[in-house]
């Protein structure tokens, strides 16, 4: 099993996608954005799937984009509620891959 390199955590808006980006240009890595992979398969954002078919069906969906990209070689961005999730917490730690933690002010 392949793992990630790193997985970035952190609230919306700190930046996970950004730094991601950049790590994985560096590395010469493949990038993951849980949030990107739901809508790509979903065709709907994950604020669109909240609003029309609730947390539950959201968190549901967050649960299978980050194991799936924990599954890969790369630099993987978590969304920002996923990791509230025991699953979402026990995939990663799992994964065996470092964790950094976006933090903003």
């Amino acid at each position: 099993m392949s793992r990630p390199r790193v997985v970035l955590v952190g609230a919306a808006g700190a930046g996970k996608t950004a730094v991601g980006r950049l790590l994985a240009a560096q590395w010469s890595l493949p990038f993951r954005d849980t949030d990107a992979d739901i809508e790509q398969v979903t065709g709907a954002s994950p604020g669109d799937i909240l609003v029309l078919s609730g947390e539950a069906e959201f968190r549901r969906r967050e649960r299978a984009a980050v194991q799936s990209a924990l599954r890969s070689a790369g630099v993987v961005a978590s969304g920002g509620g996923a990791p509230s999730d025991p699953d979402v917490r026990a995939a990663i730690h799992a994964a065996q891959a470092p964790v950094v933690w976006l933090r903003v002010t």
